[in-house]
């Protein structure tokens, strides 16, 4: 027994052929398709690309969860969301202070002799701030300050001697350590 499956009108008849014999296995009629049904309502808004934004801006996660995004313009001054500093305590040694940049960016000493020569040392090649912080041991103490240090008028200021307190400086550098812009924070702290 010989069984032919023919497929027809384009797979809306089916006819088998046993034995010579045809047989209508499924028929269905089918017409031309009708006009399209009106749109749907639109879906609430899902997880995704925020709305909005600009040419040339970017998306930018804002934490940790998914989608949680927002457009940003690259050219915007960035916010800074968390700082993290590293204090060093360097000593005073015959008289040199070396500040070793790489070390840290707050410097607390112990003024605990005249200090004559400050050295900078692994400056960035970049801009780079660091605070100073002279802890008094109640002796009065001088500070020789290289040419490289501005201070506000040309003066530098006078070192508290009261045992304990401290004088804290702010010190920046735009060129490498070429120059030193330098102010006081707070003094006799």
């Amino acid at each position: 027994m010989a069984i032919t499956t023919v497929e027809v009108n384009d797979n809306s008849t089916r006819i088998e052929i046993t034995d010579g014999q045809p047989e209508i296995i499924e028929a269905v009629a089918r017409g031309p398709a009708g006009a399209a049904g009106p749109t749907g309502a639109t879906g609430a808004a899902g997880a995704g690309v925020p709305i909005g934004g600009d040419a040339g801006d970017t998306l930018t996660k804002i934490d940790g969860t998914d989608y949680n995004a927002e457009w940003t313009d690259p050219n915007d001054s960035p916010t800074i969301k968390s700082l993290r500093e590293t204090a060093t305590n360097p000593a005073i040694a015959a008289g040199v202070l070396t500040l070793d940049c790489s070390a840290g960016n707050i410097f607390t000493v112990a003024l605990n002799a005249a200090i004559t020569s400050i050295i900078f040392s692994n400056v960035p090649s970049d801009a780079y701030a660091m605070t100073l912080v002279f802890t008094a041991d109640g002796t009065p103490r001088s500070v020789t300050w290289p040419a490289s240090v501005k201070w506000p008028s040309a003066t530098a200021p006078t070192l508290t001697d009261t045992n304990g307190q401290e004088d804290f400086f702010v010190l920046a550098t735009r060129d490498s350590g070429a120059t030193w812009d330098a102010f006081v924070a707070g003094q006799d702290l």
